[in-house]
């Protein structure tokens, strides 16, 4: 069975500042701080909430069922859809190897 190495110094001082970091972020999380967090979250909504799209009165038209999706705007998910197509047509084709592609009359 293997033994696992001995850590160097330099991984130990690494360790060892890191966890002192940790700790004394861990400090700063108490129901006080939190609560002061949520507050200005909720101070920011209600500041912004004039901004708000109302979803009851706006309609949706990126996807009608995903049927029709939209246009991707993306070069790399375009490249990707394209790649995706190709597969199931070359699936396709080799599926149909090797079958009847005409009528035989006996």
């Amino acid at each position: 069975m293997a033994t696992k190495a001995k850590e160097s110094k330099k991984v130990l001082k690494v360790r060892k500042k890191l966890e002192k970091v940790l700790d004394e972020e861990h400090t700063h999380f108490n129901s006080e701080t939190l609560r002061e967090v949520r507050n200005t979250i909720h101070k920011w909504i209600a500041r912004h909430e004039p901004e708000r799209v109302s979803i009851e009165n706006k309609t949706f038209t990126l996807f009608d069922e995903n049927q029709h999706p939209c246009k991707t705007k993306s070069n790399y998910v375009n490249h990707l859809l394209h790649d995706i197509e190709h597969e199931v047509e070359e699936e396709q084709k080799r599926n149909l190897a090797g079958r009847v592609t005409h009528k035989q009359f006996g």
